[in-house]
């Protein structure tokens, strides 16, 4: 082989190596990962028609923790929240409830600093109801389940009171629901009777429960989400946060409505990869 072919093949290997290690390296810097633990406070008020008129309200820890990924283009998040409540009602009714949560985003850069895209929401609401006489032990859990889904915008930006600083804001609408809420005064979905099986200890009951519900729209499920939050960058790897969020939820499937608002505050420490 000449010396000219071998050096144009020496220069074709060495272009190619070096194309591969600046896409290596490309995808590397544009892709980033976060994992976060988060930890806080939340106040909630939730009036479940089936237990009471009254909205029981109370303050209680939240505890969270996501995953990110984020590229030039694209932004892929799952969230995670779980807090349990004791409502300070009066004497006759107290509620402890149940609340978790868990939300996929899926965003697309639409300008600088602007994204669009939608998200997947399940919300679970379990209200415990305790009382001083038996009263109401016809009716010991009062539950709804929700899967939701609509459009999410975001806007985040760096740089905002140094180069170390991120702000992060996003609001969700969901505009169809997949809800599970239960008939009458017990916690038996309506087929679960028809088969003449009411009974506290009968299994079998998750298939029908989770059969029984409707999908439905805004006109019976609406819900409205905002988050706000600062990034601080400690290095490449680390970052502290601050989130707030507030959100306000209906569903009315069986006639008898849940009315939740929740304003919920939390610090998180974030492993940057």
């Amino acid at each position: 082989m000449s010396p000219i072919k071998m050096n144009m093949k020496c220069l074709c290997i060495t272009y190619l190596i070096l194309l591969n290690t600046c896409i290596v390296l490309a995808q590397s810097i544009e892709n980033r990962k976060e994992f976060t633990l988060r930890i806080g406070l939340s106040y909630n008020s939730i009036n479940d028609a089936r237990l009471s008129a009254i909205s029981q309200k109370s303050w209680s820890p939240i505890y969270g923790m996501s995953y990110r990924k984020t590229s030039d283009n694209s932004i892929n998040q799952i969230n995670f929240d779980f807090t349990q409540t004791k409502s300070n009602g009066n004497d006759l009714l107290r509620v402890n409830s149940i609340i978790p949560n868990v939300n996929y985003s899926y965003m697309r850069r639409s300008h600088h600093g602007l994204w669009i895209g939608g998200f997947i929401d399940h919300t679970t609401v379990l209200n415990f109801p305790k009382t001083r006489t038996a009263l109401f032990n016809n009716n010991p859990i009062s539950y709804m389940l929700s899967a939701s889904a609509g459009p999410v915008i975001s806007y985040e930006r760096d740089n905002i009171f140094n180069e170390k600083v991120r702000f992060r804001g996003s609001t969700e609408i969901p505009v169809l629901a997949y809800v599970i809420q239960p008939e009458y005064g017990h916690p038996y979905p309506e087929k679960y009777l028809e088969e003449g099986t009411f009974s506290p200890t009968r299994e079998g009951l998750a298939g029908p429960l989770l059969k029984s519900g409707n999908v439905v729209s805004i006109n019976k499920y609406r819900s409205i989400s905002i988050r706000i939050g600062f990034q601080y960058l400690i290095n490449n790897h680390l970052a502290l946060s601050i989130d707030s969020a507030s959100s306000i939820l209906f569903a009315n499937v069986r006639g008898k409505e849940l009315t939740m608002s929740n304003f919920d505050s939390q610090l998180g420490i974030s492993y940057l990869h």
